[in-house]
């Protein structure tokens, strides 16, 4: 490693371990990606390509294919847990679902200080600066870009993108044996699988340590109780106390997490 030679002509990058040193970090670490599930030929990304302007203007943003499933992954490095979003378009899109769902997240971890990590694409730079701004004072947020080329240095949320491709083909595979079917990429059931698979991750996963991320953030597991996506479930409508007494209260649904 010290002779230059020997750099120039064998090394391809220097070894990254994933997220090593981020969770221990005095600011808490969020880490965030763009990802893609669909059929390999769908799977290409260029980055290159696009082309966001930061402001409210309707710009030209990269609309998604609608045949793939597309996916902004965040994760913290501190307590493992993650958010799972589909998205029509890369960074900002004009109905702020995305930064609605990024500031949710944020919300939920709970801190005060965060540096977000993100690579450099010009839609996470987008969505970044209106990330910072929304929430004012309360919540201070700061910027790391990992270098040009070199994706592995956000190993983190690389990780946390095969852990959500695996968690939704997990998903899909029994819905599928149910149906008797396969689910299309397209399917309107696949952005709840995704949405679910984020939670799924954060709230039973178990680390080297025993614990959740649910754990580590809360210093309890999480209560909630979850069903099987898509399972048919008695529920009561937000509605049902302004119903006639005579009405049932309870009425079938299916569950979708």
């Amino acid at each position: 490693s010290w002779c230059p030679h020997c750099v120039a002509g064998n090394v391809t990058c220097t070894h990254h371990n994933q997220g090593q040193g981020l969770e221990d970090s005095e600011i808490p670490v969020v880490c965030m990606d763009n990802m893609f599930m669909g059929n390999k030929a769908e799977d290409e990304r260029d980055d290159g390509a696009d082309k966001v302007i930061v402001g409210d203007d309707d710009i030209n943003k990269g609309e998604m294919d609608d045949t793939k499933a597309n996916i902004l992954v965040i994760r913290n490095a501190r307590s493992k847990a993650m958010a799972a979003i589909p998205v029509k378009t890369k960074g900002a899109d004009p109905e702020d679902w995305a930064l609605k769902e990024t500031l949710r997240f944020l919300e939920f971890l709970g801190y005060t200080n965060v540096l977000m990590k993100t690579d450099q694409e010009k839609a996470l730079e987008s969505l970044f600066t209106k990330t910072r701004i929304h929430p004012g004072d309360r919540i201070q947020t700061m910027r790391e870009v990992s270098p040009v080329g070199d994706s592995k240095s956000n190993g983190l949320v690389e990780r946390a993108n095969r852990d959500v491709e695996a968690q939704v083909r997990t998903m899909a595979s029994a819905l599928e044996s149910k149906l008797g079917q396969k689910i299309p990429a397209d399917s309107s059931i696949l952005p709840w699988m995704i949405l679910h698979a984020g939670t799924l991750l954060t709230q039973l996963s178990v680390g080297k340590d025993g614990k959740t991320p649910h754990q580590r953030l809360r210093g309890r597991k999480s209560k909630k109780q979850l069903l099987e996506i898509c399972e048919t479930v008695h529920f009561m409508p937000l509605d049902a106390l302004d119903q006639p007494n005579v009405d049932a209260r309870y009425v079938d649904g299916v569950w979708l997490g």
